[in-house]
């Protein structure tokens, strides 16, 4: 989705997914300026449990300024974390909050870029994968572990948003 007046406007292109990995793809045209990426549906496989989940609630990342070139972006629950923290204020999602969400995020997790990094399973990493990929697969399998510590039925946005607040405090 594009990005207008801080909040969220209307849809760049239709997405086409690969079901078998998750990988989607999407042409924004000539667009130019902060873009939204919403995941919505599907499964994932939680990282403290090997269950597959059905995402309950949609994931999203930001692009702080995509310019029609095709990027690859994360959609994680980090990246979500990112969208909750910069969609917290009343200003909105304008390129300042967008940079610095995402850089606060970093910052806690230890992970160098969670947009541009693509995690790989946790528990099956390849043994091409980078040193970045397996940090991220590890910050994401704390969340994992952090939200199955919780009270039997804390959704993933609920412990999402208790680790925004603490991120905030």
């Amino acid at each position: 989705y594009a990005i207008v007046a801080n909040i969220k406007s209307s849809a760049l292109g239709p997405c086409a997914t690969n079901i078998v990995n998750g990988n989607y793809s999407i042409d924004i045209g000539t667009y130019t300026g902060p873009v939204l990426f919403e995941a919505t549906g599907g499964t994932y496989t939680d990282e403290a449990t090997g269950a597959t989940v059905a995402l309950a609630a949609p994931l999203r990342s930001m692009l702080s300024n995509a310019t029609g070139n095709a990027s690859s972006v994360a959609v994680t629950a980090l990246t979500e974390l990112a969208y909750q923290d910069a969609n917290s204020v009343v200003a909105g999602l304008t390129t300042d909050r967008i940079e610095a969400a995402i850089a606060s995020v970093q910052t806690h997790f230890g992970v160098t870029d969670i947009v541009s990094t693509m995690p790989v399973d946790a528990l099956n990493v390849p043994v091409d994968a980078t040193a970045a990929q397996k940090k991220y697969a590890l910050a994401l399998a704390t969340v994992s572990q952090y939200q199955n510590n919780q009270p039997t039925g804390t959704s993933l946005p609920n412990a999402l948003q208790t680790i925004q607040a603490c991120i905030a405090n």
